[in-house]
């Protein structure tokens, strides 16, 4: 359903999850849908509605139960995979995103940094954004932070050049939506202590 408010009725969304979903929300849906109800009152003439095209749709959320990682080994908990039906979606939204946003594409290839503190990530942020700078120059990579207060057509930019983009768990991986199809993301996991001895265990999913 098209609103066109989308965070309005969210209450306590950290303030540049906002803009970005502001910013992103007019190219999921830049006409709002014509339901039932309204036919008379937007098409009082037209009998038969014809649509000259479908760019892209949502097929049933089915994702697989994930029990071991990559490389074979069992995981500590399970997780979900990421849905193999969404990968067609996401690959026609980038191409009208970056259409759209008229994004001018940067030649130099990206390490790309959008990393939280706290239990969403790490404590020690400075120290590990210094230790990307450094990885990066030596895989002879620009090294740039992913900045959620800058328009999103900047950011679409900085994403569209990315090779390796290092996020945190959670909403900002959704940022990986504009990466194209050779990059590489690594999600920082989020830890936490559970149980009656208070052990630690770390979780993330892979949403894309």
């Amino acid at each position: 359903q098209f609103v066109p408010n989308p965070t309005r009725c969210i209450k306590e969304i950290p303030e540049l999850c906002a803009k970005f979903t502001e910013q992103l929300w007019p190219l999921l849906s830049d006409w709002a849908p014509l339901e039932k109800a309204q036919v008379a009152e937007r098409a009082p003439s037209t009998r038969i509605l014809c649509f000259r095209s479908l760019v892209a749709g949502m097929a049933p959320w089915r994702r697989p139960v994930q029990v071991e990682d990559s490389q074979g080994m069992p995981l500590a908990q399970q997780e979900w995979a990421a849905d193999p039906l969404f990968a067609p979606v996401i690959r026609q939204f980038q191409v009208a995103t970056m259409t759209r946003l008229k994004v001018e594409r940067r030649k130099d290839p990206i390490l790309l940094a959008a990393v939280k503190t706290g239990r969403r990530s790490v404590r020690n942020r400075a120290e590990l954004l210094e230790w990307l700078a450094a990885a990066a120059q030596s895989r002879r990579l620009s090294f740039e932070k992913l900045d959620f207060d800058m328009p999103l057509k900047e950011q679409a930019r900085l994403l569209a050049a990315s090779q390796l983009l290092v996020a945190s768990m959670g909403a900002t991986l959704m940022a990986g939506l504009l990466l194209s199809a050779d990059a590489a993301l690594l999600a920082l996991p989020a830890c936490h202590k559970v149980g009656p001895g208070r052990s630690v265990t770390c979780e993330t999913e892979e949403l894309l």
